[in-house]
């Protein structure tokens, strides 16, 4: 009988295993990307993206460490095609 449990538990060590090293990875740097309607150093701009990165740090995302922010700034470009 112990030799079955032996089995059992060799067997599902093994199938558990790429399970397990899966969910320890924790180094993944995820991207995202944010389009701001202001331009680059327009103050209420600046005001609004730290407010955004204030936000997502209290949630547990901080740049730099597993996430990388990456903003774009359309200074008041629309985005509608030209008619």
């Amino acid at each position: 009988m112990r030799r079955r449990e032996f089995i059992v538990f060799i067997g599902s060590t093994t199938a558990a295993w790429p399970l397990m090293a899966r969910a320890q990875r924790s180094d993944r740097l995820r991207g995202l990307g944010v389009l701001m309607n202001y331009a680059e150093g327009d103050p209420e701009g600046a005001v609004r993206f730290a407010a955004l990165r204030d936000r997502l740090r209290t949630l547990g995302w901080v740049d730099g460490s597993n996430v990388q922010i990456e903003a774009r700034w359309a200074a008041g470009r629309g985005t509608s095609p030209p008619t």
